[in-house]
């Protein structure tokens, strides 16, 4: 692979954190550049987060570890398979093991955003399973309320990311892009300080699907038998 030299961005919020917000919007911007890149090639990454961000050092930014990135066309639930990803990162969708997108990705960019911009992550802290609830609760503690400094448009950018369910984010990391370079432009709507919750019932029904499935398949074997034995009486 190539060598890089830098460090990752998880470093450098290890010893400066928060970031200015216009060096944070910057980045994120350029990061959106990368992802418009990727989705285009039919890739999702599933793990962004700072310590897979690598910063060269010409300031350039550089997305790394591809390890468990999928295919948008690929169905990731499977019966009994363990949720793939970093907990403080994931998406709803990838905590309930639903199919990701490109929207799976720019949520967990606006968790690196929302990080850099407050200098801490908005799920950050307990188990695995009491951020994974955390998440599914949404909405996290409003930016500016963490730093006060923040303007309500940057708050906009971040909650907006972070929309519980995929359809109420941005539809693509150039329509994020275009909002992080012209900030004083977003529309204030107030609306993802109590976004739509995401829903269970997709997870839940391929699951009832399932156990159905399981259920009716020795009635159906014994009809299918029995419907074979009339035949052979039936000669």
């Amino acid at each position: 692979m190539e060598y890089l030299e830098g460090e990752t961005l998880y470093d450098i919020l290890e010893r400066q954190c928060p970031l200015p917000v216009c060096h944070a919007l910057q980045l994120a911007s350029r990061l959106c550049d990368i992802l418009e890149y990727v989705h285009r090639h039919d890739v999702v990454h599933c793990d962004l987060k700072p310590g897979n961000i690598m910063i060269a050092d010409d300031g350039s930014p550089y997305l790394i570890d591809f390890g468990i990135a999928k295919s948008p066309a690929v169905e990731s639930f499977a019966f009994g398979s363990p949720r793939m990803g970093t907990p403080e990162y994931m998406a709803p969708e990838q905590v309930q093991g639903d199919r990701v997108d490109a929207r799976t990705d720019i949520y967990s960019l606006g968790v690196v955003l929302y990080e850099m911009i407050t200098g801490t992550g908005p799920f950050h802290r307990g188990t695995s399973d009491e951020i994974f609830n955390a998440i599914m609760a949404g909405p996290p503690r409003p930016p500016c309320e963490v730093n006060t400094t923040l303007n309500e448009q940057t708050e906009e950018i971040i909650l907006h990311a972070m929309a519980p369910n995929p359809s109420d984010r941005y539809s693509s990391a150039a329509a994020m892009k275009a909002e992080l370079d012209s900030p004083e432009t977003v529309q204030v709507t107030g609306l993802y300080r109590n976004p739509r919750k995401a829903s269970a019932w997709p997870k839940r029904l391929r699951l009832s699907c399932f156990v159905l499935a399981i259920a009716a398949t020795p009635f159906i074997l014994f009809y299918l038998f029995l419907l074979m034995f009339q035949r052979q009486l039936a000669r």
